[in-house]
C-alpha cells in the first residue's frame, strides 16, 4: 500500500522535506511502522511504502513533516478507515422509535438558526481554517483558550503574509481599543471592530469585524494568516492559537 502525504509551508508546496510517519495497529494500539522515513515525489507530495499493509487490520497514521515547518503545517494524521455503513445499516434494532423523544427535541430546539453568514458557521466550527466573507458582518467565536484572568491586552490579527508588520495587517483588533488597522490601514472608527470574552476562565472569546471595514478585505481575496496573543498578568507576551484564514470576496459590495 501506497501511502501519500501532501505538505506546504506559507501556502505553496513545502520541497526538501524528510517527513517520518508511524503507523499504528487500531486493534491493540501497538506500533507497526515507528518514525520511518517517507520519499520524496515532487511539489510536496511524499510517499511511503506500507509493505506489511493488511487490508483487514485498522490503522492509525502520523506523519511529521519536520521542524522546517510551521506547527500548524507540520502535523498530519488518517486512517484507512473502512465503510462501515452496510454494517450499521444491518444492526438489527434499527428504528428511530427506541430513542423516545430525542428526534422532536433536537428540531424543537430553539437556537436551531440558519441566519449567520456561511463564513460565520464555518468559523465557529473549525479548528484550522477560518472562512471570511469579505463584505459581510463577520462573528466568530473561539473556545478553549485557557485562563485570560489578569490580562492587560489580548489582540486578534490577521495578515496576508506571516513577515507583514502589525501596520500592514489586513485586520488588527485589540480587546480594550477596538479595531486598529484594516487593509494596511490605521482604522477610522474602532467601534468596527471588537473582541468580547465570554468566558474569561476557560478562554472563550467571540470576535466581530463590521461588513464596512470587512470590504475593504475584497482585493484581498485568497490565503491568510491569524494569532490571537495575549499579555498576562506577569506581563509575558503569549500567543494563544493561530491558524490560516480563507478571504472570499462578496458579490454583492454594498454594506448600507
Amino acid at each position: 500500500m501506497i501511502i501519500l502525504s501532501y505538505f506546504e509551508d506559507g501556502g505553496v508546496p513545502a520541497l526538501g522535506l524528510t517527513p517520518a510517519i508511524t503507523i499504528y495497529d487500531l486493534s491493540d494500539d501497538s506500533v507497526v511502522i515507528a518514525a520511518d522515513a517517507m520519499s520524496e515525489v515532487a511539489t510536496g507530495i511524499y510517499k511511503y511504502d506500507f509493505v506489511a499493509y493488511d487490508p483487514a487490520e485498522d490503522y492509525g497514521m502520523y506523519v511529521d513533516g519536520g521542524v522546517a515547518l510551521d506547527d500548524i503545517d507540520r502535523y498530519q494524521a488518517g486512517s484507512n478507515s473502512t465503510d462501515n455503513s452496510a454494517s450499521v445499516w444491518d444492526f438489527t434494532p434499527r428504528t428511530l422509535t427506541s430513542f423516545g423523544t430525542l428526534v422532536a427535541d433536537v428540531w424543537n430546539y430553539a437556537r436551531r438558526t440558519l441566519t449567520m453568514s456561511i463564513g460565520a458557521i464555518l468559523s465557529s466550527i473549525s479548528g484550522n481554517e477560518i472562512q471570511l466573507d469579505a463584505g459581510d458582518y463577520i462573528e466568530y467565536n473561539v473556545t478553549d483558550l485557557g485562563s485570560l484572568v489578569g490580562r492587560t491586552k489580548l489582540w486578534w490579527t490577521l495578515k496576508a503574509s506571516k513577515g507583514d508588520t502589525d501596520v500592514q495587517s489586513l485586520a488588527k483588533i485589540e480587546e480594550t481599543i477596538g479595531l486598529e488597522y484594516i487593509a494596511g490601514v490605521a482604522a477610522g472608527t474602532p467601534a468596527n471592530g471588537s473582541i468580547t470574552v465570554t468566558d474569561a476562565v476557560v478562554g472563550n472569546i467571540t470576535i466581530v469585524l463590521a461588513g464596512a471595514e470587512s470590504v475593504k478585505l475584497i482585493e484581498n481575496e485568497g490565503k491568510a494568516y491569524f494569532d490571537i496573543k495575549w499579555i498576562n498578568a506577569a506581563g509575558q507576551e503569549l500567543t494563544l492559537r493561530r491558524a490560516r484564514a480563507l478571504i472570499v470576496s462578496d458579490i454583492t459590495r454594498e454594506t448600507a
